[in-house]
């Protein structure tokens, strides 16, 4: 018996670029005509049916989305392999040209579950697959055809195993597990990595804008962390400053220490987070650097001297410097004396470290941390600012790499900042001498 043969949708060629963006579905699967012409297993009752609705397929102005239910009454009646294969190769098809997914999908897995479906075939069609499972929202067949394209090495146009990874994490993502979703999407930035290749910035972007919206830390300052380290620029930098801000809602000595590096790093952009600045450091608890911050302010243009507020701050500011003046070196010996109390060593600590005086604001911050009542996390963190100033970035590195808790992602973002001065950025004093 002749069994009608289709046209072929396409070449392997349209087929790769058309998955690579995601936005096509796959063609016919590209068999030599010869194929069909040989002995089959097909029934009589299979072969009216399906050329029946083959012919139908091809007349002019048909109505494919109609010839749905025929379709489906084909796949009941379908029972050899080389009629499920048939059949799942005119659904496909058909499905494609009406981008009814759901009729496609079902195509598709009949000829994956077939013998007819050659091996050289097999990555690019559990490819397709999951596109199509993802289409209509059956996440699970999504995971399980996804794996084993990666498992057959599928790599169409052009893509990596690491692109596949992603496509992974995006599926986890999907259906609402961000943990299990970062963790692989995390793994194919590693990858990379370790491979010498690049990563895609997008990929960074892509893993902090939804740990972000979903509010899922700490992969949302882990993702931005990884990105400003890898693309670092001004602009990026400002940006990475406000998305901790704005996930972390930092304030008082939190919000000091992460616009500290805001300053450093170029991202003060508007007068209100120099305002914020001037209250998270106080005028007379730390008078010089709230005066630096104010003049900068000034300087650029960003901060209005009709601000009530940074005028009298800065007018306070200057008072408490004459004051402290001839008290800093006595203040330090308090501090250092054996009996002094541990809030007396942070508090000379940090007027040290406001007064540029790193060197004895390091050595107060390492006695510090070894005075109980101490929150080491605020102790680690100025003690690896201080070593900053001082120029010491290795033993900074270290200190920031070493803090835990509520401070780590504050730690984390200063360490990446000494990554990026270690290959070649310059310094922007944190406060003048």
């Amino acid at each position: 018996m002749r069994i009608f043969t289709a046209r072929k949708a396409g070449s392997h060629l349209a087929l790769a670029l058309a998955l690579a963006t995601g936005t096509a579905v796959v063609g016919a699967v590209a068999f030599p005509e010869a194929a069909y012409a040989q002995k089959e297993d097909l029934s009589k009752e299979y072969g009216t049916a399906y050329n029946e609705i083959a012919t139908k397929s091809q007349e002019e102005g048909a109505d494919l989305a109609a010839l749905k239910p025929e379709l489906v009454a084909l796949a009941g009646i379908s029972e050899s392999d080389d009629e499920r294969f048939r059949t799942g190769d005119l659904m496909n098809r058909i499905g494609g040209r009406t981008k009814d997914f759901a009729l496609q999908f079902q195509g598709v897995e009949m000829m994956l579950g077939t013998e007819r479906l050659g091996a050289e075939n097999r990555p690019t069609f559990n490819f397709a697959a999951y596109q199509l499972a993802n289409n209509v929202e059956d996440y699970t067949k999504a995971e399980q055809y996804l794996q084993k394209a990666i498992d057959l090495g599928y790599a169409g146009s052009g893509l990596t195993t690491a692109d596949l990874q992603i496509n992974m994490a995006n599926i986890f993502i999907d259906r609402g597990d961000y943990k299990g979703g970062y963790a692989r999407l995390q793994a194919a930035i590693d990858s990379q990595k370790a491979s010498g290749a690049t990563v895609d910035e997008s990929w960074y972007k892509f893993g902090f804008s939804s740990a972000y919206n979903n509010e899922i830390r700490p992969e949302v300052y882990t993702f931005t962390a990884g990105w400003v380290s890898d693309y670092a620029n001004e602009t990026n930098w400002r940006e990475a400053v406000n998305i901790y801000r704005n996930m972390g809602d930092y304030e008082g000595e939190d919000l000091l220490d992460l616009l500290r590096l805001s300053r450093k790093v170029g991202g003060m952009q508007y007068g209100g987070e120099y305002l914020d600045y001037v209250e998270a450091a106080g005028p007379v608890d730390l008078p010089l650097e709230v005066k630096e911050v104010i003049e900068e302010g000034y300087a650029t243009g960003l901060l209005s001297r009709d601000e009530i507020y940074a005028a009298d701050s800065l007018s306070a500011a200057n008072a408490k410097i004459q004051e402290d003046r001839s008290e800093l070196p006595l203040l330090k010996q308090d501090a250092m004396a054996s009996d002094a109390t541990a809030r007396l060593v942070m508090n000379i600590a940090d007027l040290m470290l406001g007064y540029a005086d790193y060197e004895a604001a390091a050595e107060l911050y390492q006695k510090a941390l070894g005075m109980p009542g101490v929150d080491a996390g605020v102790a680690a963190t100025r003690l690896g600012i201080a070593q900053v100033e001082q120029g010491k970035l290795v033993e900074a590195k270290a200190t920031f790499d070493g803090i835990e808790g509520d401070r780590k992602p504050i730690a984390l973002l200063w360490s990446v900042y000494i990554d990026d001065m270690m290959e070649g950025s310059s310094s922007t004093p944190l406060a003048g001498a």
